[in-house]
């Protein structure tokens, strides 16, 4: 062999010709893309050259056509060609290795401030580039490139996947483009893909309660998530900001001075709150000021919160009474429930989460930014609030958006008027818009419901909302139902107010407006301010409405809140079941059939009874209990007796002052008129006219003839009478039920009810009963220091308190047009406390 001389291994030789084939591969060299790993500088002599390609040519095969030119598709280098190539083996190395190392170093060295690209020419092309070509050729010394670039570009971390490689022989750069394609977009991936952006543009909505161990309602009752849950579930979910706007801050039992196993929970909430801040996410409080007890808050900064408190009552004369949550700007919770361990557990709440819902998660987050600015020190109410704190949603221009696949229209309320930014819709307008668009019915859960200013200096009567519902109920015939909570802090005008709306049933207006009382029992558990309904909704035939407020003057006037306002009229019959207007429904029928609600005429003796402390969900509850097994015998007894069911015919009629069947309970005939809408007119017409009866009598008081128990049977239904200038038609009805009437001189079982020194309050079945000291035998006297209260005798061998059964003697009635009174007497023989 002969000896190189030393002049050639300095200086690169280029070879003086090279066979076609050899041409080929340097075509395809010039536009492959520049790789830390290739070889473009590399030169072969022209025998080393034949040797390296007869190495991997199959002498069996033709040879390929000759190569056409460059901008011809059979110019471009295979691709399966270009992976073979590299798996090249010299006999003998003439390689210039000390320009390949420095040409090596020269790749790998990439400036940070410009991102190199896979190909020549084109780098902005180098992530797309980088992520997609074959495993082979972005092996470590890419991985290095994406180290330098990532300060720069930001790539979403990916699951390692196998590259397909791609076939060994393509015909033409065309053609492998055709099958990448085809391999990248096949008909499933489009799929997953429209799949995925539904599920980004479609908002999620849950409905949440929180509801108190003392009620109990039936198996098949609505049961939706609890508060706590939702809660839990938007914190744990959070990735960047949690902002909350609150009332205030007890979400532990330290306020009660013991421990309640029911406040764990709350305890739990304050706990994941405590560790927002350790997890990086930030956990900013607007809340009113001033507080009772700031511990919660207090504990809170210390972990790293941002806390600002607002005090409206310098701003705007109330205080901030909201109560929402912002999720990373994405996700919103709107309710009742204060940031109370109370609120999870032992008070009646209902709040809505929304999830994926960034356009409404913006819009809340503005009102919650406004708070923000009124929560800095020194900070005053702005004339006019800025451009970017603009509404993104309004009555005017309501967001479209999908909630759990059904279109809706939704925007966001918020009071005062002085926090309305431009474009937001206060919430009184929405409330009466929402009242004035209803066509069939209106029923509304709130806990006070008062048309006047509660907290002024002097009081004034605010009738907006109220002359709403009656211009609804007596202009349009729609159905206004109200169900109003009664605890021990409800105030005494609340039930006068609420008296006024049902005096329109009366003749002849026979307005449509019903009110009942929701009373939470207690149990023996005496919590402060809890075991009380809470709801804030509306809901109606078309719109349903979640709110944070009271209905009175001062909450739409002067205090902090929010609703949310959703309408979904426009629903497919058989997508109503999924919509949260039908929800509502749902949840305001439970409660309005349910145990625990009451008439609106017991409101004295209820009240008296709950700020006494005597209301241990036994003593109402019980007395309507026995009331209505009482009623269920006599009927039974009735129809056993052939004087049929609903819908039948009496054999004969009893009059009042006959026989009794029961202790106080008559069989008698009645007459009432039925007020009908145009819109019930159909074959199902006598059908309605007797469900309206049966709803609108029983349970009522007729005054003389006593409480109605239930209808037996209906003898006639006249004729409608249309009324005019009004389109309604009056059907009259005579029919005939069973009625609890006492009279003077009976003597009864009762339930003692309240034990004070002026004497015992009871019930009997639906009626109070009063009984005097003076009616009580003078060797019982009241015992001051005995918890319960009591009456006794000197021996202490009887002994009369709260729940016990007595047998008196009513020597004394009042009769109301809508109520029955009684007083009562101990003093007879084989009167007092029943064994």
């Amino acid at each position: 062999m002969r000896k190189k001389s030393p002049a050639q291994s300095q200086v690169s030789v280029t070879p003086m010709r090279r066979s076609t084939r050899l041409q080929q591969e340097r075509t395809a060299e010039k536009n492959e893309p520049q790789h830390p790993r290739s070889r473009p500088d590399d030169t072969l002599l022209v025998r080393e050259s034949i040797k390296a390609y007869k190495k991997q040519v199959d002498p069996t095969k033709e040879p390929p056509d000759p190569p056409g030119i460059p901008s011809e598709p059979g110019a471009q280098q295979d691709v399966g060609q270009q992976a073979e190539k590299e798996k090249i083996l010299l006999e003998t190395s003439n390689i210039q290795w000390d320009m390949v190392k420095n040409r090596k170093s020269q790749l790998q060295e990439l400036d940070p401030s410009k991102p190199q690209s896979g190909k020549v020419g084109h780098p902005e092309d180098t992530t797309t580039l980088s992520l997609q070509r074959p495993v082979e050729t972005w092996r470590e010394p890419r991985q290095e490139t994406w180290t330098g670039i990532t300060p720069r570009i930001k790539v979403p971390p990916m699951k390692k996947v196998e590259t397909t490689k791609l076939p060994p022989k393509a015909s033409s750069a065309k053609e492998v483009h055709q099958k990448w394609f085809k391999h990248k977009f096949s008909w499933s991936s489009l799929f997953y893909l429209l799949f995925f952006l539904i599920l980004i543009l479609t908002c999620c909505l849950v409905l949440l309660e929180s509801i108190p161990d003392t009620l109990h309602y039936q198996s098949a009752s609505p049961q939706n998530p609890t508060i706590y849950e939702g809660w839990m579930d938007l914190l744990s979910g959070a990735n960047s900001v949690v902002e909350i706007a609150a009332f205030y801050f007890t979400l532990r039992d330290s306020d009660l001075q013991m421990e309640d196993p029911s406040a764990n929970p709350g305890l739990t909430v304050f706990n994941m709150l405590r560790s927002l801040p350790s997890r990086a996410v930030k956990l900013e409080i607007a809340v009113n000021s001033p507080q009772s007890s700031e511990q919660d808050t207090d504990e809170l900064i210390r972990d790293g919160a941002d806390v600002r408190y607002v005090n409206m009552k310098e701003l705007t004369g109330g205080i901030v009474h909201t109560k929402l949550w912002v999720v990373d700007r994405q996700h919103i919770y709107i309710g009742s429930a204060n940031m109370d361990w109370r609120s999870l557990t032992q008070v009646k709440e209902l709040g809505i989460a929304l999830y994926n819902c960034s356009c409404l998660a913006k819009d809340l987050h503005r009102i919650f930014a406004m708070y923000r600015i009124l929560g800095k020190e020194g900070a005053s109410m702005p004339i006019s609030w800025p451009r970017d704190l603009a509404a993104l949603s309004s009555l005017q221009e309501p967001r479209k958006v999908q909630l759990n696949g059904v279109e809706a229209q939704v925007y966001i309320s918020s009071s005062p008027t002085a926090l309305c930014s431009t474009g937001r819709t206060s919430d009184l307008t929405a409330i009466l818009s929402i009242i004035e668009d209803a066509r069939e019915f209106v029923y509304i859960s709130v806990m006070d419901y008062e048309p006047q200013c509660l907290y002024c200096k002097s009081k004034r009567f605010w009738p907006v909302i109220d002359d709403a519902l009656r211009t609804a109920a007596c202009n349009k015939g729609v159905s206004v139902r109200l169900l109003i909570s009664c605890w021990q802090h409800s105030r005494q005008t609340m039930f006068v107010f609420l008296e006024s709306l049902t005096v329109l049933r009366r003749k002849p207006l026979h307005c449509p407006i019903e009110v009942k009382l929701f009373v939470v029992p207690t149990e023996g558990r005496e919590i402060p301010y809890a075991h009380v309904n809470h709801n804030k909704y509306m809901v109606t035939d078309r719109i349903a409405y979640v709110g944070t407020s009271n209905w009175s003057e001062d909450y739409f006037l002067h205090t902090t809140g929010v609703g949310l306002i959703i309408n979904q009229s426009h629903v497919a019959p058989e997508a109503q079941s999924y919509t949260l207007r039908q929800q509502l429904v749902d949840v305001f029928v439970r409660d309005w059939d349910s145990a625990y609600t009451l008439p609106l005429e017991s409101h004295s003796q209820l009240l008296l009874r709950l700020r006494n402390g005597a209301n241990n969900g036994a003593c109402s509850f019980k007395a309507l209990a026995r009331l209505s097994q009482s009623a269920e015998r006599n009927v039974a007894t009735l129809r056993r007796g052939g004087l049929g069911g609903r819908g039948g015919s009496s054999q004969r009629s009893i009059r009042l002052g006959s026989a009794p069947l029961g202790r106080m309970f008559y069989h008698i005939s009645l007459e009432h008129e039925i007020l009908l809408h145009p819109r019930y007119f159909g074959p199902n017409l006598l059908n309605t006219v007797k469900q309206k009866l049966f709803t609108e009598v029983e349970g009522t008081c007729t005054g003389k003839y006593g409480f109605v128990i239930a209808v037996t049977t209906i003898d006639n239904i006249g004729a409608g009478v249309i009324q005019p200038g009004r389109g309604f038609v009056l059907y009259p009805v005579k029919y005939k039920a069973i009625v609890f009437r006492p009279f003077k001189g009976e003597v009864v079982d009762a339930i003692v009810t309240q034990v004070n020194k002026v004497g015992l309050f009871t019930e009997i079945g639906p009626m109070s009963c009063f009984i005097s000291r003076h009616s009580i035998p003078s060797e019982m006297e009241y015992d001051t220091n005995s918890n319960p209260p009591c009456y006794k005798t000197v021996d202490e061998d009887i002994v009369i308190q709260p729940e016990d059964n007595i047998r008196l003697k009513i020597v004394g009635t009042r009769v109301d047009k809508n109520d029955i009174f009684a007083i009562g007497s101990l003093m007879d023989d084989y009167l007092g406390l029943l064994n």
